[in-house]
């Protein structure tokens, strides 16, 4: 009896498997801006390695590389299997949290030919108050005890050998550098100056010859280039040997990477001491999220992460642009500024996400030998300087600022450093979350227990059934209380006094219309003051609630709930895995249903938004759902095999499978298992219909126990009661 219950437990749980055999995929937006023959996989907590092991073999891949600390593997992909159709495989098994391309990452910097001059040629440095900060940073420094800042710089490298620069590298005292040799045992070997991740050895060295060139040695000048030596330029932070810059090459000679080094780059910077990580790069505008890259950062909290706002003139309250887009503490966003004051005419922007302006037009600083003679015009040193234009170029003042600050107050925390920065902005109407400029010399002048906190960024609101929603993201470490203004009819009043620290979110339900023009003013206030971020705009339509996505033979079902009577239509927005948000549809007002049969095998997200003339609502909870690939009589599982895509029967084993046997750790492995042996079973029965009867024979009573549970139950009593009266001539009762 157990040897039958336990066939019977082996033959269900084949059942329930299914391989999804994919189709062509529609015409879609093609961006390669990937690594080919490469994906970045991360399994949910707890999946048993032989699992993962099991799921590779099964599409493909295998192992290039595990990136540890983050818990995501770098997969290298078989040929014949393209990242498309390996992408469909993995965002579809129900142990991988998720899956994405390698995708590439580009410096971001404007290209412009240099000019020549040094100090005087520095004009931002009268902008941002160098010379006043510098003093003070001295007067500070002899009068405290210091600390070593280890900046990295990932980047294209650097030129640790210019003589700006060479006494400021860091240096891994641990390491030998002579005898090949990993002395201090941490995976890479002589990394006596930091790694180059592009070609995976020790030498960062920069050669950089896109444009200009020499990207990741300017950024690093401009950090740290030797002060007060006759010689050159000088750094924000180069009046002082405190301050070591990392070089870690993630970035090639075409100012090219991938995000795959890019994390190494994080996670070696992170082992290795560095307290501040500057990212002068960006990905792609087209690319709609880098999960991978968002847990790089996020395993790394106590780090600061100096960022690009990126050089495409866009609004990232309304476009994503990372690594500058990522909602994460530890970031500081930076935009660019010019000599006037006035952001640039190419930088991007957001009062709600990007921090502060900071100068970078036609900034001088620090040019790579090794670039220069790869371009033919190296002739001594003295000539290694140059122009450079670009959010890239503002990045690095702030990195400076924040390594001088760190120095001299080494128990700070990355959000202390952060909040004094963010505090003591000079105000210069900017569309940035401070409205303001950094000045290196008030920020050097503070300290945390004088300063007035960090006004909060991401403001948004939202009508849920006629209340308005106003939620924000805390940027402070020091706020006492939040206050909250409401300005509507031209006088703003108080509407919250005393909302508690660390607060995020506040309901108004002042009864108001929707398209009414309201703002509102969100004050982080402590003793020493008080800072606001606002948001002006009519109240918005009622946002479209419950939005639910069924997977239907001929497409995807959507519904929603209307919640306003103001609306003219409604947009339909879907996502794949690869691309942004595009709109699929508009509908006319009062709508609440949607057939989209445009789709294909993969992974899909839907919202939704109302729109009149002049207004609309906020997007409503995004759905995300799995189509199906139709199969074929080859390479699929049993249960599609023997009843079709769309049998109720196939239905009901799948979802027997998806609610008890893949939520809980033991069934997911067992289904794991026969992901392996599924394909060869189907492809033996295939061709001899004797054994897909017997499959069948199996598969029926099966299905039908799932489907008809009640019936079957029935079924199996008088089946019970038939065979007590034969077995007994005297009739037994049965309870059924």
């Amino acid at each position: 009896m157990k040897f039958k219950t336990c066939l019977l437990i082996f033959f269900l749980l084949l059942l329930t498997i299914r391989i999804d055999n994919l189709t062509a995929r529609d015409k879609q937006k093609e961006w390669k801006g990937y690594k080919e023959g490469e994906l970045l996989v991360k399994f949910k907590k707890g999946t048993w390695w032989v699992t993962k092991s099991a799921t590779h073999k099964l599409y493909k891949a295998k192992v290039k590389k595990k990136l540890e600390s983050v818990d995501i593997e770098q997969i290298e992909l078989e040929e014949g299997m393209t990242v498309e159709k390996a992408l469909a495989l993995y965002k579809n098994d129900p142990d991988v949290e998720y899956a994405e391309p390698n995708y590439k990452v580009k410096k971001a910097v404007v290209p412009f030919v240099p000019n020549d001059s040094f100090y005087n040629r520095q004009w931002h440095h009268n902008n941002i108050e160098s010379e006043k900060a510098w003093g003070k940073a001295i007067e500070k420094m002899e009068s405290s005890p210091t600390s070593s800042i280890i900046v990295a710089i990932l980047d294209t490298g650097v030129d640790y050998n210019h003589p700006e620069l060479k006494d400021h590298i860091w240096k891994n005292e641990a390491e030998n550098c002579t005898d090949n040799l990993d002395n201090d045992n941490n995976g890479f070997k002589d990394d006596c100056v930091g790694w180059n991740f592009v070609k995976n050895n020790n030498d960062p060295m920069d050669d950089d010859i896109a444009g200009a060139g020499s990207h990741g040695t300017h950024v690093a000048g401009i950090v740290s280039a030797l002060g007060n030596n006759g010689f050159g330029v000088i750094g924000v932070a180069g009046i002082t040997a405190n301050i070591k810059i990392m070089p870690v090459k993630i970035l090639d000679e075409y100012g090219d990477g991938y995000v795959s080094d890019v994390i190494e780059g994080i996670q070696y910077a992170k082992k290795m001491g560095a307290k501040i990580i500057n990212l002068s790069l960006e990905a792609d505008e087209s690319v709609s999220q880098i999960n991978s890259l968002d847990d790089a950062i996020k395993d790394a909290p106590d780090k600061l992460f100096v960022v690009a706002a990126g050089n495409g003139s866009e609004d990232l309250n309304s476009e994503n642009i990372y690594p500058a887009s990522f909602n994460r503490n530890n970031i500081v966003s930076v935009a660019a500024t010019d000599n006037d004051d006035k952001k640039t005419n190419y930088s991007n922007y957001g009062a709600n996400i990007v921090h502060l302006g900071v100068p970078g037009n036609n900034i001088y600083s620090t040019r790579s030998k090794k670039t220069m003679v790869l371009k033919g015009i190296f002739q001594n040193y003295s000539s290694a300087f140059f122009y450079e234009t670009g959010t890239s170029m503002a990045t690095p003042m702030v990195t400076g600022t924040a390594s001088l600050i760190w120095s001299i107050n080494p128990n700070y925390s990355y959000k202390m450093v952060k909040e004094i920065i963010l505090s003591t902005v000079d105000k210069k109407n900017l569309p940035v979350i401070t409205k303001g400029r950094l000045n290196v010399f008030r920020a050097i002048s503070s300290d945390i227990i004088s300063i007035p906190p960090a006004p909060p960024s991401r403001l948004k609101l939202e009508n849920i059934n006629g209340a308005i929603k106003i939620s924000w993201q805390d940027e402070s470490e020091t706020e006492s209380h939040y206050k909250i203004e409401r300005q509507l009819n031209n006088n703003f009043e108080v509407i919250a006094q005393n909302l508690p620290q660390n607060s995020s979110s506040y309901q108004d339900n002042l009864a108001v219309n929707e398209g009414d023009i309201i703002t509102y003013r969100v004050y982080a206030v402590n003793s020493n003051g008080e800072k606001y971020n606002d948001i002006t705009q009519k109240v918005p339509l009622a946002t479209p609630t419950n939005l639910r996505a069924v997977k239907v033979s001929n497409g995807v079902y959507l519904s929603w709930q209307d919640n306003t009577a103001k609306e003219t239509k409604y947009v339909i927005e879907r996502r794949d895995q690869y691309n942004s948000y595009q709109i699929i549809k508009e509908v006319s007002e009062n709508t609440t249903e949607y057939l989209d049969t445009d789709v294909s095998s993969g992974i899909y997200y839907y919202r939704v938004r109302a729109y009149n003339n002049d207004n609309s609502s906020a997007y409503s909870e995004e759905v995300v759902i799995n189509t199906t690939a139709k199969s074929n009589k080859s390479g699929c599982y049993i249960a599609t095999y023997l009843f079709g895509e769309y049998h109720p029967y196939t239905e009901a084993l799948r979802s027997f499978r998806d609610e008890y046997l893949l939520n809980n750790f033991f069934g997911r492995q067992i289904v794991a298992l026969y992901y392996i042996a599924s394909p060869p079973l189907v492809a033996f029965a295939n061709n001899r219909p004797f054994i897909k009867t017997g499959l069948k024979c199996i598969a029926v009573p099966v299905a039908y126990l799932i489907f008809y549970p009640i019936k079957s139950l029935l079924l199996i009593c008088i089946i019970f009661l038939i065979y007590g009266s034969k077995k007994n001539k005297k009739v037994k009762q049965y309870t059924c």
